[in-house]
C-alpha cells in the first residue's frame, strides 16, 4: 500500500493478472497447470465479456497458453508407452483446448461487431479468429489422438467465423477497413494448418507418430494453397460429412453452390516432402526444426514421412495378409550387433546359449504371411517404430529379422508391436569391398580390403536380395565379395530401400555365384596398379 501511495505504482491490470495466472502454470504438472487455468478461465470468461476485454486478454496471454500446450505435447511424446499417464495428460488437454476455442468464438461474436467499426481494431478481430482455428485445431488432434476412430471435423463451426473475418476485410462492417491492419493471412495460415491436419490423421498412426506427423503438417503449412473458388491451384473442397478421405475422394465431391466450402491445394506439400525424404536419407540425419526437444529417431520420422507421402497423394494404406490369433512366448533382440551375432548361430540358435544384453521375450499376440504381433513388457522402452529387430519363435532353428512398424499402448501398461518379417532365413556375412590406398600402394603389387559387417536377407526370386548394415556404410553401384552359404558371391548394390533408425536396408543384385570351395571370396574388380616410370 505505501508503494503505491508513495511511489505511485500503477495497479497491475487485469491482463497482466491473466499472464501471471497462466504463466504461474508453467511451473506446476503439465495436468494440473492445464486443469487450472481451465478453471480460471471457465470462471472468468463471463465477466471479461460484460466488460468486452475478453478479445484483449486472450490475445495477452496466447503466446503463454500455447507454451503451456508444446508442454503437453511433449510429455505426450515421452509417454508412448504409458497408457495410463496418456490417458491422464489428454484428460486435461482436450477440455483446456476446447475451453479456449469455444471461450474464443463466443468473444469473437459478443465483441467483434464492435471492435470492427472501431479504427486499429479490425486486425485484433481478424488475430482471434485465427486463433480460434487454432485452439479447434489442436482440440482436434488431442481428441483423435484419444479415439483414433473419432468423427470428422466439425467445419459448420468454422465457415462462419471466417465469413466474418473476410467481410471485415472488405470493409462491409467498417469504414476505417483501408487503413487498419490486416489480419486476414493469419486466419488463412491457420486455416491452412487445419486443412492439412484433418487430411494427415488417420487410425494407422498410434499417438506418438500423430504427434510427429502434427509437426511435420507444422512444417509443411506454409505450402498450403487455400482459396474462395475452385481452380486448378486449388482442386480439392473440403466435405460436410468429412470423415477421413484422401485428396482423391476430396476431388470428387460435387459442392453445391449454396453449401460453403474451401478449397485448398497441396501439389507443393507433396513436392517439398519427398526432398524432405531424399534429404534426410543422403544425410541421416533430420532438421533441426523437426527433431527440436524430441530426440526424434530417424526410422520413426521416415515410417510417419512415408505414412504422409501415400495419404497426401490419395492412396490408403490397407493390410494386405490376414491376421491369425496365436499365442506363446517368443524371443527377441534389437540393436543392429547383437541381431547379427546371433544371426550368425543359423539352424544352431537352440543349442548354443547366448547372452546378449538387448535380449528379451514377448508374447505371440497374431501372425500373419508378412508380419506378427508382440506384446511387450511394459518395462519396454527401447520400442521404437521403425526399428530392427531379431525374432525367434521357440520351435524355431534359427533367427530371423524384422522391422518394427507400429507400437500401440494397452490398459496394462503393455504394448503391443507389429513386426514386418525382411527374412526368415538371413545370414551373417562379412562385405568385401576395395580400399582406399596411398599412391605409394599403387606403385607396388600389394592390395588391400576393407570388411564391412552385414545381414544378407535373399529374397524369393534368385538373383535378388537385400543387404542390411549398421549405417550407411555402402555405396549405391559399388560391388561387394561376400561368402554364402550357397558359395562365393559378387554382390551389387543397387540402391537404398529403408533408412532406420539403427540400420539402412539395400536392394542388391548377386552377379556371382559359384559352388562353396576353400578358395577366398572373390573381390570387386580393380584397376591394375600404375607404375611410374622415372
Amino acid at each position: 500500500m505505501f508503494n503505491k501511495l508513495f511511489n505511485r505504482e500503477k495497479p497491475e491490470s487485469r491482463q497482466d493478472a491473466a499472464l501471471a495466472i497462466v504463466t504461474g502454470a508453467l511451473s506446476q504438472s503439465t495436468a494440473q497447470g492445464l486443469g487450472s487455468v481451465r478453471a480460471w478461465l471457465e470462471g472468468h470468461a463471463e465477466a471479461m465479456m460484460q466488460k468486452q476485454t475478453c478479445i484483449e486478454t486472450l490475445a495477452h496471454i496466447d503466446d503463454a497458453l500455447r507454451q503451456l500446450l508444446v508442454k503437453a505435447e511433449q510429455e505426450l511424446y515421452q509417454a508412448h508407452a504409458n497408457l495410463t499417464r496418456t490417458q491422464l495428460i489428454l484428460q486435461a488437454a482436450l477440455p483446456f483446448c476446447t475451453v479456449i476455442a469455444n471461450t474464443t468464438a463466443r468473444a469473437v461474436a459478443a465483441e467483434g461487431p464492435v471492435l470492427a467499426k472501431r479504427s486499429g481494431q479490425i486486425g485484433a478481430v481478424q488475430s482471434a479468429i485465427a486463433s480460434f482455428v487454432y485452439w479447434a485445431a489442436k482440440g482436434y488432434l488431442m481428441r483423435f489422438i484419444g479415439q483414433p476412430q473419432s468423427a470428422g471435423f466439425p467445419w459448420a463451426k468454422i465457415y462462419p467465423l471466417y465469413d466474418f473475418g473476410r467481410k471485415i476485410e472488405a470493409g462491409a462492417l467498417s469504414k476505417f477497413a483501408g487503413s487498419a491492419t490486416s489480419g486476414l493471412g493469419q486466419i488463412k495460415k491457420q486455416l491452412a494448418y487445419l486443412l492439412l491436419l484433418t487430411r494427415t490423421l488417420s487410425p494407422d498412426l498410434n499417438g506418438r507418430q500423430i504427434l510427429v506427423a502434427d509437426r511435420l503438417v507444422t512444417m509443411f503449412t506454409a505450402f498450403v494453397q487455400v482459396a474462395d473458388q475452385h481452380s486448378a491451384d486449388t482442386p480439392f473442397a473440403t466435405a460436410q460429412d468429412n470423415g477421413q478421405p484422401t485428396l482423391l475422394d476430396d476431388n470428387a465431391v460435387v459442392v453445391a453452390s449454396q453449401q460453403p466450402a474451401f478449397y485448398f491445394g497441396v501439389q507443393r506439400c507433396s513436392t517439398e516432402l519427398v526432398s524432405l525424404e531424399t534429404m534426410i536419407t543422403m544425410q541421416h540425419r533430420l532438421p533441426p526444426k523437426l527433431e527440436e526437444d524430441w530426440r526424434l529417431d530417424i526410422g520413426e520420422a521416415l515410417t510417419v514421412l512415408r505414412h504422409l507421402k501415400a495419404r497426401w497423394s490419395g492412396r490408403q494404406s490397407m493390410r494386405r495378409d490376414k491376421r491369425i490369433q496365436a499365442q506363446g512366448n517368443i524371443q527377441l533382440a534389437y540393436e543392429f550387433a547383437p541381431v547379427r551375432r546371433l544371426i550368425s548361430l543359423m539352424e544352431n540358435a537352440a543349442q548354443v546359449k547366448t547372452v546378449e544384453p538387448t535380449r528379451t521375450v514377448g508374447e505371440l499376440e497374431n501372425i500373419s504371411q508378412s508380419g506378427l504381433g508382440v506384446i511387450l513388457s511394459p518395462n519396454a522402452s527401447w520400442a521404437r517404430s521403425g526399428r530392427l529387430i531379431g525374432i525367434r519363435q521357440a520351435e524355431a532353428p534359427r533367427w530371423s529379422v524384422g522391422v518394427v512398424r507400429r507400437i500401440v499402448a494397452r490398459t496394462d501398461s503393455s504394448s503391443l508391436a507389429g513386426i514386418q518379417v525382411v527374412s526368415s532365413a538371413p545370414e551373417s556375412v562379412r562385405l568385401v569391398e576395395r580400399a582406399k590406398v596411398s599412391q605409394w600402394e599403387q606403385v607396388t603389387s600389394a592390395e588391400t580390403f576393407n570388411n564391412v559387417l552385414a545381414i544378407y536377407a535373399p529374397k524369393a526370386e534368385s538373383t535378388a536380395a537385400r543387404l542390411i548394415t549398421a549405417g550407411n556404410t555402402l555405396s549405391v553401384g559399388q560391388e561387394y565379395g561376400a561368402s554364402l552359404v550357397e558359395g562365393n558371391a559378387l554382390i551389387k548394390v543397387l540402391d537404398i530401400a529403408e533408412l532406420g533408425g539403427d540400420f539402412v536396408i539395400y536392394d542388391c543384385d548377386v552377379l556371382i555365384q559359384a559352388p562353396p570351395t576353400d578358395e577366398p571370396a572373390p573381390r570387386p574388380h580393380s584397376p591394375p596398379p600404375r607404375l611410374n616410370i622415372i
